[in-house]
């Protein structure tokens, strides 16, 4: 009858766990949703609204021929760099884009292409860095001594010819 008791009790209470748990325990964070960036917001889309406002505010007589022949102008323009931009797919991310393009071939034992890749770091956006922009290694693989310019063995701390200390 003991042992009964205990396992009813013992079923209760895992039942009301079950019940409560979700009430009790906060909800997990929502996942980030990509939105894409409204067509209005681009450069594009503001310099082709700028357009549709000066045609409008001169077929109401608000702008004068000549004021809107300039900002006209200068919004065609405007216009037109933001789209050509956006054809090329210059989106201001090429060092990172380039960065990771580098750093998966050099995973996968490819060619690194014109980038250059520390030994330390990975791959640098710095095209013709001869040192890391992080932590200041040379980038030629084998290094020059700073005081007579002999070239360096890989590992060397100290110059084989005038015995100058090697930087990190």
């Amino acid at each position: 009858m003991f042992f009964e008791a205990l396992a009813a009790a013992l079923v209760g209470l895992l039942a009301l766990w079950f019940v409560l748990d979700p009430v009790l325990r906060p909800a997990p964070p929502a996942p980030p949703v990509y939105e894409p960036p409204d067509p209005q917001e681009t450069p594009k889309g503001l310099a082709l609204a700028a357009l549709r406002e000066i045609e409008f505010d001169r077929a109401t007589g608000k702008l004068s021929e000549a004021d809107y022949d300039e900002l006209r102008r200068a919004y065609t323009a405007e216009a037109l760099t933001a789209i050509r931009a956006e054809e090329s797919g210059a989106t201001g991310t090429d060092d990172v884009e380039r960065m990771v393009a580098m750093r998966v071939a050099a995973i996968r034992g490819g060619e690194v292409g014109d980038g250059v890749v520390c030994p330390t770091c990975g791959p640098r956006p710095e095209a013709e860095a001869a040192f890391c922009s992080s932590c200041g290694r040379s980038l030629n693989g084998v290094g020059a001594c700073t005081g007579c310019g002999a070239p360096l063995t890989p590992g060397a701390r100290f110059c084989g010819t005038c015995g100058t200390k090697v930087a990190a």
